[in-house]
């Protein structure tokens, strides 16, 4: 859909989370240079906004940020678009939301002048082989034949590089960044601990590389669990803990590599040309996995795989996961390590 001079357009980012926001960054990019428009972006948390500012700094449009917490209840989602019918928006998207009733519902408080094209958009689902990048970009209302999601990381590297990160990390000639964890409700797509304690114990070994374990607070036992499996075996890695995600993608674009399953950190390395090992089981790579050009995707192709669409919890014994071996993510690191 083509926007006119001079619209106001409204864009709910608060329904997904840290990686979703990140894959709507060429969308929002895109709709950011286009004709004059007003753009209020709401997202869950204020430490989005730092990221969406830095990579939309070329940007012709104002850009308003406010912050919805991503477990706002249902009555309190009513008041919020209540409250925005007065700003009498042209347009209003959901790109990343998953209730469609609940973005309906809003569509008719916030934007009824285009109620009929902004429903249209609501209801796309992903076309065969889509990458999630173009999906969220055509429910922004954008087309996607000029969106080229892979050139993204080209600048966003020297943008990270001189970032001032927001912990004190040793002085390290070279080191991979590992991140383990993933939502407590989507644990079936971790590798398990013990598979990545025989990784990090397998790079210094043979790689001299040093390691950085990376996650958010919700991870830290995980993180602590791995740290001391790691030192009961000689090896001490680094627990990193920066205060922003912009700390976080600065410490993942200094790295020699990414190892990580499918969760927020493939598409913060995704912003930066670091080398990226993915780690997939239940979810499809084709459709969330990395959208930079340096990855190598490990996994052993079972039949019954992916599957969390029909499963988003789980089935119960992830042998997609358990399956991959340390050892095989270590011939992959050695060999791209090695270019």
């Amino acid at each position: 859909m083509q926007i006119n001079n001079a619209e106001k357009v409204f864009v709910y980012a608060s329904s997904g989370g840290l990686g979703d926001v990140l894959m709507l960054l060429p969308g929002l990019a895109d709709l950011s240079q286009g004709p004059k428009v007003e753009i209020i972006i709401s997202v869950s948390y204020e430490s989005l906004i730092e990221v969406i500012d830095l990579y939309l700094e070329n940007r012709t449009n104002k850009i308003t940020y406010e912050v919805v917490p991503f477990d706002t209840g249902f009555y309190a989602f009513l008041r919020y678009f209540l409250a925005l019918r007065s700003k009498k928006f042209d347009s209003a998207y959901f790109p990343n939301s998953s209730n469609t009733g609940k973005a309906l519902i809003a569509l008719l408080m916030v934007s009824p002048k285009n109620l009929f094209n902004n429903i249209k958009v609501l209801f796309q689902k992903p076309r065969r082989a889509e990458h999630k990048i173009s999906y969220y970009a055509r429910r922004l209302g954008r087309g996607t034949a000029e969106i080229n999601y892979r050139k993204i990381q080209t600048d966003f590297k020297q943008k990270s590089a001189s970032l001032s990160l927001k912990t004190e990390l040793p002085s390290l000639e070279a080191f991979a960044v590992i991140t383990p964890g993933s939502s407590v409700l989507e644990s079936h797509k971790r590798w398990p601990g013990s598979s990545y304690v025989d990784l990090i114990v397998g790079l210094k070994a043979k790689e001299n590389l040093d390691v950085v374990l990376l996650g958010g607070r919700d991870e830290a036992g995980l993180l602590e669990q791995i740290h001391l499996q790691c030192k009961l075996r000689g090896v001490n890695c680094i627990l990193a803990q920066p205060k922003s995600i912009l700390g976080s993608i600065s410490i993942i674009n200094s790295a020699r590599c990414l190892v990580s399953a499918c969760c927020s950190a493939i598409h913060m390395g995704s912003l930066t040309d670091v080398r990226i090992i993915g780690l997939y089981g239940p979810t499809d790579f084709s459709y969330t996995g990395p959208w930079n050009y340096n990855f190598e995707i490990k996994n052993i192709n079972l039949s019954c795989g992916p599957c969390y669409l029909k499963t988003p919890l789980g089935c119960g014994n992830p042998t997609c996961m358990y399956g991959i071996t340390a050892n095989s993510a270590l011939d992959t690191i050695r060999r791209i390590n090695l270019r």
